[in-house]
Order: structure tokens, then sequence, then C-alpha cells
């Protein structure tokens, strides 16, 4: 194999999760991946274009993915086959904590010599730690825009040179082990330097089609979507995201955001219309945040484009008619995901969100009435405020939506807030203030808790009138009701299969429970080798192996989800 000058790893969630006796949960239920958190950040991407176009050579390996397919595969014998000046190891989502730590540690026993540099939202937030901890890891680019600085210490490393004191966003520990923080100042004001090369792009698009090391996520094959960044930064402030515009400013370094151009976003469109007319294409980011010039200029270019694609916009707030009516008149396949959190308004305006039933109720209707092709609702149990009434209200308003319109497109999907607060969050901040505890914070503390062999020991938080217990058993009556929900949607024998997994979950999670009380260390282990087998599914046959990964499976249609 070629060397490369970068090859940016994904790891899965937990490392080696086809070895360690873990019980996953519903801890991926609102993203396309599963519990292994296969889906690869799109940083990658815009990170190998912008390399690409300095001439620098990328690698993309979707470490988790490769596990996932192939329950033979060998993990040690692979990465010791790689040959490359660096390794990339991304830490944006928490629930990586262990999986990248672990992936990283492998790495520097098979290349010693070979600097790993870890990025990501997490990794920021961390840094300290990180570096304090795991000296496994060389190099930290923070903040949310790592393409230039990464540039800058691949050339540094080319060079062989050990001062890295001039590179923006990096913490960094030198040969000696004393540790340096330089400050977060690379902070683009816009992201048209991201612009992605056409041919890039399409042989990025050929080789996630190809390969699956460049594959976004395991349903890939079966449900393909594409996704479109439109800017970095938010101007919401919902109380529980790690992405709002508290923690931006607080952690990230970034004051106001960044957009991609509407022209960008069309090229990206464009590209991705050329090689197949029915993958959907997300979009990320509200549109509106731009202002009602850059909404108009995107969907003017949209039609002179017209681009026959998928397209499903995310809301952030609910649209108005004039809004719907005009994506309507620019687009000919189309969708909106919104998400409320809560049918009970004092719940929902306590997170950040500040809009009305009624308001969603208009702007779900002017969408059907408008042609949209699909409408999803996102709703989150167990949030600070909630209480048994705001549960049981919500499940009564999805309930009756889903009978409204459920043979008009419409689809509600619930989930508790599972498995964590994010790190930077105003919750995870000043938990107590939005009516939460928690029950650790530090990413060692972290570390150890993905190390565990379930689910219901990741979650790192309580709430005021919920305990971390209490929000493991809400997350079965949410898998309960979300079942018939899907009946209202799918046969009968499909809802009722779902429902004898959770049971049987329900049933393996009292059993690890009951052996992790056991005082004998050897003891316990035998014990939860002996549940191994029948807690991991044949992976390497492509088996969704969680009652919730099922649960998901239907909600979006996938073929072959009672595999």
């Amino acid at each position: 194999m070629r060397g490369k000058d970068l090859i940016l790893i994904h790891p899965p969630s937990v490392f080696d999760f086809r070895k360690k006796p873990i019980f996953w949960g519903p801890i991926s239920d609102t993203v396309p991946s599963t519990p292994v958190f296969e889906m690869y950040p799109l940083g990658f991407m815009t990170i190998a274009n912008y390399l690409h176009q300095n001439h620098y050579s990328v690698e993309i390996v979707n470490l988790a993915l490769r596990m996932m397919k192939d329950i033979n595969f060998n993990v040690e014998k692979y990465l010791s086959s790689l040959k490359a000046k660096a390794f990339g190891i991304d830490f944006h989502w928490l629930p990586h904590v262990q999986g990248s730590l672990e992936v990283a540690r492998l790495l520097k026993k098979l290349h010693p010599n070979v600097p790993i540099i870890m990025g990501g939202l997490s990794a920021t937030y961390y840094a300290q730690e990180i570096l304090e901890h795991f000296p496994q890891i060389d190099f930290i680019i923070k903040g949310d825009s790592t393409e230039e600085p990464l540039l800058y210490l691949l050339r540094e490393i080319e060079k062989g040179k050990e001062d890295f004191s001039f590179i923006p966003n990096l913490s960094w520990r030198n040969r000696d082990g004393k540790i340096y923080h330089n400050s977060i100042t690379y902070v683009p004001n816009d992201l048209n330097h991201l612009s992605v090369d056409k041919w890039f792009l399409a042989s990025f698009i050929l080789k996630g089609m190809l390969n699956d090391n460049h594959k976004p996520y395991y349903l890939w094959d079966k449900a393909p979507m594409a996704a479109i960044l439109t800017c970095k930064g938010c101007s919401f402030n919902c109380v529980t995201c790690g992405g709002s515009c508290y923690t931006y400013s607080q952690f990230y370094g970034r004051e106001r955001i960044a957009f991609r151009s509407p022209k960008n976003l069309i090229e990206d469109l464009s590209i991705i219309a050329s090689f197949t007319k029915d993958m959907p294409v997300y979009i990320i980011g509200d549109l509106r945040q731009g202002g009602n010039k850059y909404v108009e200029e995107f969907l003017s270019r949209l039609r002179n484009e017209n681009i026959d694609i998928p397209i499903i916009f995310e809301i952030f707030t609910p649209a108005s008619k004039d809004f719907i009516d005009n994506i309507a008149k620019s687009v000919h396949t189309y969708g909106f995901t919104l998400s409320p959190e809560s049918a009970d308004l004092e719940v929902r305006m306590a997170q950040g969100r500040h809009y009305t039933n009624d308001e969603i109720e208009r702007c779900i209707i002017h969408s059907l009435e408008a042609g949209a092709s699909r409408f999803d609702l996102f709703f989150m149990l167990g949030l600070g405020k909630e209480t048994e009434d705001s549960v049981q209200k919500t499940f009564k308003y999805c309930l009756k939506l889903t009978k409204a319109y459920h043979n008009k497109n419409f689809y509600t999907f619930l989930s508790t807030l599972t498995p964590s607060l994010d790190p930077g969050s105003q919750a995870f901040e000043y938990p107590f203030a939005h009516g939460f505890r928690l029950r650790y914070k530090t990413l060692l503390n972290h570390y150890h808790a993905y190390s565990m062999p379930s689910w219901a020991y990741f979650i790192n938080y309580s709430t005021q009138n919920f305990s971390s217990q209490d929000i493991v058993e809400l997350t079965y009556r949410v898998a309960y009701f979300t079942a018939e929900l899907r009946r209202i949607h799918s046969n009968k024998d499909e809802v009722d299969l779902i429902k004898s997994r959770i049971d049987a979950s329900k049933l393996l999670l009292k059993k690890i429970d009951e052996i992790m009380q056991l005082k004998d260390d050897l003891k316990r282990d035998e014990e939860l080798q002996r549940l191994t087998a029948i807690i991991q599914s044949d992976i390497g046959n492509g088996i969704l192996h969680t009652p919730f990964e099922l649960l998901r499976a239907l909600s979006y249609g996938y073929k072959n989800a009672q595999s």
C-alpha cells in the first residue's frame, strides 16, 4: 500500500464491541447510524478535499463500519498495514470516548513514530484531560474548523519541526511531556473556502458506493442519504445542545455563524444529482438563519438549475406558509424535519424552543398541502423540567398527530435523551438550573462508563423528577409506545416482533445488573462472557442487533428490517 500523508480513521463508539460483552441500547435513535456510531463526521470530507487541493494525499478509513460488516475482520493486522505520515482520529460525539482513545492506543503501539492527531468538539472540550491521561494522542486540533490548522501541522511534521506554538487552535505535548494550548484563533467568518472540487466530490461519492472505508453508515446501501452542511455555529440556544450559540461562543471561539454560500450549496447538489435521482439529500442547518436574501438566492439558484433529487430541509422552528410555498415552487421532491422535543409547552420553552403546538400543526398542514413528500417530527423525553404528566402529554400528542396524518407522509419519532448531555451545553455546565443532575462530568468518568457492559451505565445524568434508572425505564416505555405508533404504518407481525425483542432486552438488562453486583471479579467476568453470545447478534451477517435498531429501521422504511 502506497503511503498517505494523512489517514483519517473513524472509530466505533466502543472498541472492540465484537469481543466485549456489551448490551447496546437506544443511544443512536435520532441519527442514521447504529449504536456503534459508524457514521463519520462531514468534516472528514471537507478535510480530505481541502488537503487534496493543497497537494496532500488523504485516505478515509471507516474502521467502525469495517468491524461491523465483517466479524472476522482483523483490526490489528489491518491497522499495522497502513502507511501514513500522520493518523487522524475523530472524537466529535461523546459516545466515541472509549473507542477513539482505544483505537489511538492500538495505532500508537503499531506505529510508535507516527503522530496521532485528534479533532472534534468533544476533543476540544476535553483537550487538557486527553493530553494529560492518554499519551497515545500527540496533537489535538480544536474548534469547529480544522482544515487550515491541520495543513500547517502536516507541513511542520514533514519538516521534522518540534515547535508548534504558532499553529492556531492546536493543543500539543512536546518530547518532555509538557502540554501546550494554543488559542482558538482560526475561526473563519464564512465557509466558502470549503467549496468542494467537482471531481473530488464525484470520486468521493463513487468510493462511498464501492468501498466500505468510505460508506457513511451501515444501512447506507439500503437507505442511502447524503448531507450538506449550510453553516457552522447556531443562532439558537437549546439548553441540551452541544452546538448551541452559547456552547460555540464559550468553548469553540465562534461568536457568529459562518455560512456556506448558496452558490456552493447548489454546486454540491448538482454533483450529487449527476450521480443519482433517488438519494435524498439532507440540508443540515435551518436555511432561514442566513436571512431572507440567503434563502431567496438558494431557492432561485435551485429553480434555475432544475435539480431533481429529494431534498430534506431541517427547520428549527415551524415554517411560515410563504417559506413552504417557496420551497414547493423550487424543489420537485422535498420534506421537512422539526424537533419540538416535548408536547408540553413549559418543558419545550425550558429547552429553548419558543413556539406552540398550534404553530407546529399549521406548519404540518401547510407542508403536506403544498406537496411535501415527508414531514418528520422528533420528540425527546427525559428532559430537565419533565414530569410524568408532561410525558403523558407528549405520548397523547404524538398519537393524535399520527392518527390525523399517518396517510399523508407524516411520521413522529420519540426517544429519550440518551446516553449523554453534550459537553459544553448549558445543561452540562449548569445542570441544576435546567432541571438536571450530572452523574459524571470528566473525560475519565465517561471513558470508564463506556467501558461498562450495558448502555444503562453510559447515561451521564438524571433530572429533578427522574433518576437515571427511571430514564432507562422510560426508554422502554418509549420503545413500546413507538411500536404501537408503527402499528399504524406497519403490519401487526412487525410490531409484535419489536415488542418481543424489547421484552428480551429488558430481561438482559436486568441480568447484567445482577451480574454487576457480584463481588468476585472472576465470577463476574465469567458470567458476562456467557451473556456475550446472547447480547451480540451476528453483526457480520448484517443483522440489526437491538430492538431499537429494528424500530428505527421500520420507521424509516428500510427493507429487510425483519432479518
